[in-house]
């Protein structure tokens, strides 16, 4: 039938309505608001015959209610964020005195989908700044003078949203001991 005839109502959970005029039975496009939270929202499709027309046709709707998931939250800031001297398993994470040091954390939550990707940046002494993505939960890093060392991790949801980071420090000093009396 032709856009004259009917038109289609979309009504949500909240009993939000949604009208649209030009789909003559065919695709239909309705734009949503985008200030709704995260979470699950029902939906119900009805036809709607013009009042005129009413007395000589009939129309029920045969589309079941639906659901829709909507993601608009990132990702918790991932959790035990260390740094480790000498390999990804050593426990020292306060100093270093070569040039690399891991990172490694325990993945970040999100209630909805996976995390699969990290972006992490590596500040140092001076102008110093390393910064990429991984998959991984541990990261070789490397470090160049000597100073303090400061790395953040945030992780983004399979849907693109961007989480909280988390971040660590870490000293390098390659000098020797000395001592002073």
């Amino acid at each position: 039938p032709t856009d004259d005839k009917f038109f289609i109502r979309l009504t949500d959970s909240y009993n939000r309505i949604f009208e649209n005029f030009t789909s003559s039975g065919k695709d239909i496009f309705f734009t949503l608001p985008t200030n709704v939270k995260s979470g699950t929202y029902r939906f119900w499709i009805d036809i709607i015959i013009y009042f005129e027309l009413t007395k000589y046709s009939q129309v029920k709707s045969i589309v079941p209610p639906f659901y829709v998931s909507l993601d608009f939250d990132g990702p918790m800031a991932p959790k035990n964020l260390l740094f480790h001297a000498d390999s990804p398993t050593d426990p020292e994470n306060r100093w270093d005195n070569d040039t690399q040091v891991w990172l490694s954390w325990d993945p970040a939550f999100d209630s909805q989908v996976s995390v699969p990707i990290y972006d992490y940046i590596l500040e140092g002494p001076g102008t110093y700044t390393v910064t990429g993505t991984t998959s991984e939960t541990v990261l070789e890093l490397p470090l160049t003078d000597d100073g303090l060392y400061i790395a953040s991790i945030r992780g983004t949801d399979a849907v693109g949203n961007l989480g909280e980071a988390s971040s660590a420090r870490i000293f390098k000093d390659s000098g020797g001991v000395q001592i002073i009396n």
